[in-house]
């Protein structure tokens, strides 16, 4: 599959890899919550796991090799996949844990290497050169960055699709690599099919993401797993800053005492009536939302409107009352005279004749 401009099409399984044992130090990683395109975790787990983690490298070494990619420049490596361990193992060498149980150095890694950006950019593009030697500077330039972006794109999202399996995904974390590989032009429908989502649910967690300059607060106990993602939702919906933030240090709870989504949602429900009751908006975003978005009246046409079409049927009456002998128009003609009586009773409402009375009473009036 091309694009517009017959640029080529990136494949990240497509870019060859190889193994090397590198220096730990050569390694450039991420930390927990610091996250770009290629780097999709923000939490490494609680201080339990990441103690576990410690132990079970301390006693065997790591036993996945991480994926790194050349550095352009050709001083070091990027951490495609493999942040988390990474970052522990670092903790054990800045503790002076320096080899495993068995003697295996832990100052060495073994990872699969994929070449730089700019290698795999200067590969493709040439590929591409060849079959297009006609192309100017400018579109060669522009065919470069775009082979630069889908570069990016397609590690990035290779490295999130690896890790959709692993344990302590926070919705948050995907949401902001799903939103960022969005940005960079690729399509939800295969974003939601890559990572074994429904596109609404894909939806819901950016929709919910577009709140954090709003409520960081939320967004980041839903990170943090402090509450769940359905508890976030709800409180996305509380435009109440003082409340909101009331019902968050409840939602977190502990252990022992946290509410469920349902107690949550009684509670929000229950300050929104109480505000309501006391002549307030409420505190439900929504709520108000429907309120703005009630039915709009019956339009009713103007006095001066209905003055202008009673002159109008006047007139026409008085044309049909000229034509003689004709059944159709003198017929034509009562009709009219009823309904310029309704409408003259319509525009005055002095008059306390009923309707009825001033329909049948119109006949009398309609020579």
């Amino acid at each position: 599959m091309a694009n517009a401009n017959n640029f080529p099409v990136i494949d990240a399984t497509d870019i060859k890899s190889s193994y090397k044992l590198v220096d730990l130090a050569d390694l450039e990683y991420k930390t927990p919550g610091d996250t770009d395109i290629l780097q999709s975790r923000e939490y490494y787990g609680s201080e339990e796991e990441i103690a576990s983690m410690k132990q079970s490298i301390s006693a065997k070494g790591v036993l996945e090799s991480p994926i790194v990619m050349e550095n352009d420049e050709g001083n070091g490596y990027r951490v495609l996949e493999g942040n988390r361990r990474c970052y522990v193992l670092n903790l054990l060498v800045s503790e002076g844990v320096t080899a495993t149980d068995t003697g295996k150095a832990l100052t060495k890694v073994r990872v699969e290497v994929k070449p730089s950006v700019m290698n795999v950019v200067e590969s493709t593009f040439q590929d591409w050169l060849s079959l297009n030697a006609d192309a100017d500077t400018d579109l060669q330039e522009e065919c470069r960055e775009y082979i630069r972006s889908q570069v990016m794109l397609e590690l990035g999202q290779d490295a999130l699709i690896r890790n959709t399996q692993r344990l302590n995904w926070s919705p948050i974390e995907m949401a902001r690599q799903i939103k960022a590989q969005m940005e960079g032009g690729q399509d939800i429908e295969v974003l939601a099919k890559n990572f074994g989502l429904a596109v609404q649910t894909v939806r819901t967690r950016l929709a919910l993401l577009d709140k954090e300059a709003e409520m960081p607060e939320v967004i980041e106990a839903v990170d943090n797993n402090e509450v769940s993602f359905s508890v976030g939702k709800l409180l996305a919906n509380v435009s109440d800053e003082q409340a909101r933030n009331e019902i968050l240090e409840v939602a977190k709870g502990d252990e022992e005492s946290k509410p469920s989504t349902n107690e949550v949602k009684e509670l929000i429900d229950a300050k929104h009536k109480e505000a309501v009751e006391s002549g307030g908006e409420g505190i439900k975003a929504q709520d108000r939302k429907k309120r703005a978005q009630k039915a709009p009246k019956t339009p009713v046409r103007s006095g001066e409107e209905l003055l202008k079409c009673v002159q109008e049927l006047a007139t026409l009456r008085a044309s049909l009352q000229q034509v003689e002998d004709d059944p159709q128009s003198e017929n034509a003609a009562l009709d009219l005279g009823v309904a310029i009586q309704v409408l003259q009773w319509v525009m005055d409402p002095s008059d306390d004749s009923s309707l009825e009375a001033v329909i049948l009473g119109a006949s009398d009036d309609s020579e």
